[in-house]
């Protein structure tokens, strides 16, 4: 599949598999974003436009394939960064809610152990 060249602001270059109805494009900023289920005709469209950023966006745009791996990790950073928020709300406040006596409690048992 050979990439081609589109003459708009925002979209640089498109490459097409009529076999897998797939239509992948590179925008401005080196985006990348595949499209599935684009159908041949929708594509000769898109290239014969003459406002092709209009037709990609009303027509193709909304059959974005969304990248699981990007999806996943942007959750993982978000479940990684939510614990840790949580951590340093709780702990704070809970030393707080207790009147200080975690620090001593724990003191004491180190010192019953012989650690102190």
């Amino acid at each position: 599949m050979p990439w081609d060249k589109l003459p708009t602001r925002t979209i640089r270059w498109t490459r097409y598999d009529a076999d897998q109805e797939k239509l992948d494009v590179i925008m401005k900023g080196h985006k990348f974003i595949s499209h599935k289920g684009v159908l041949p005709h929708m594509y000769d469209a898109l290239r014969e436009s003459e406002e092709p950023e209009f037709y990609y966006k009303y027509y193709i745009q909304p059959l974005a394939v969304a990248r699981r791996r990007t999806t996943g990790r942007r959750l993982a950073v978000a479940a990684v960064f939510l614990c840790t928020v949580g951590a340093m709300l709780v702990i704070p406040l809970s030393e707080q809610m207790i009147g200080g006596q975690l620090m001593s409690s724990v003191k004491l048992f180190l010192a019953h152990k012989g650690v102190l």
